[in-house]
């Protein structure tokens, strides 16, 4: 803002400011520098002349602390209370290059009910011959919680998936998922009835762009709460992510989630789309996605903001 500042019989310009605030008066303008920190102040210039002070001008200044640099190994969001697997001993640390040993060891905790922390290594090539069976071509993650699950060495799922279903505390990390054909409603991911979920730094990717060849990349339903989804990629998905499986289903107001510095590549439709629950959808890139960016409906509260759409 600029100030006739230059008058005959101003001895100098008088300042009151907040802490932390700075100003700096020239001949014809005024600079202020806001502190680091969170502030908010009135800053007032007064025109000191022979025996009076004269009011020039009041101005109503905040500043919000920057944040700094986010850190990509750092969960935030709906699903920061989110450990996973931490504090798991030796015993309980396993890795699998063999998806059929992965899946019983899943089952042996579904069937025990086990809470016990566990940190699993995947590694080589799973595929939907692995899952469930044939029919159901994912891992069941199910009645069972405090588990951290990452790929190494190039792991790859190919046309097979997770499905979480009653589980909580459950991380998944660095893991590509190859998407599979949308039998008896597989999803890359699946979550339903589950709490506390961390997927990040995977990917989906899109084999088949045909209507409904393919399901779900991964979706967050039936009531699922504390969800973050973050730095994930979506290659050519064609239903990248549905928040609310149904529009009756008013028992999902109860799901909050968080999708951050995703990359929607090529993509088509929801990302997410969204019924009845909570969801922030914030710094995700959408590279010439097909049909729509973000979809809200039904209730929705979606808070969307600095994405960017090319």
């Amino acid at each position: 803002r600029t100030f006739a500042l230059t008058q005959q019989g101003v001895k100098e310009i008088a300042i009151e400011r907040p802490e932390g605030w700075r100003v700096k008066v020239e001949e014809a303008s005024v600079t202020i520098t806001a502190p680091k920190q969170t502030s908010s102040g009135e800053i007032t210039l007064y025109a000191s002349t022979e025996g009076a002070l004269l009011k020039l001008v009041s101005i109503r200044v905040s500043c919000t602390a920057n944040a700094g640099a986010v850190d990509p190994t750092v969960i935030y969001g709906y699903g920061q209370e989110t450990t996973g697997g931490a504090g798991a001993t030796a015993a309980n640390t396993h890795h699998f290059n063999s998806g059929t040993a992965f899946r019983d060891w899943l089952k042996l905790r579904e069937k025990n009910k086990s809470t016990t922390p566990a940190i699993v290594w995947l590694s080589g090539t799973f595929t939907a011959s692995d899952g469930r069976d044939s029919g159901s071509p994912w891992f069941d993650i199910k009645r069972t919680s405090n588990i951290t699950i990452y790929g190494t060495d190039s792991f790859k799922m190919q046309n097979v998936g997770f499905f979480l279903n009653e589980a909580q505390n459950i991380i998944i990390r660095n893991i590509y998922i190859v998407m599979p054909k949308a039998d008896n409603g597989a999803d890359g991911i699946s979550m339903q009835e589950s709490k506390n979920v961390w997927v990040d730094h995977c990917t989906f990717e899109s084999v088949n762009q045909e209507k409904d060849y393919e399901d779900g990349s991964c979706d967050i339903t039936h009531a699922t709460s504390g969800v973050t989804v973050s730095w994930c990629h979506y290659i050519k998905t064609q239903k990248s992510s549905l928040v609310g499986h149904s529009n009756s289903a008013t028992e999902d107001v109860a799901i909050t989630a968080t999708f951050h510095h995703n990359f929607f590549d090529g993509s088509s439709s929801r990302h997410p789309r969204v019924r009845f629950g909570k969801v922030h959808v914030y710094n995700n890139f959408y590279n010439g996605c097909t049909t729509y960016g973000v979809g809200s409906a039904y209730g929705a509260m979606v808070l969307v903001e600095h994405n960017a759409f090319d």
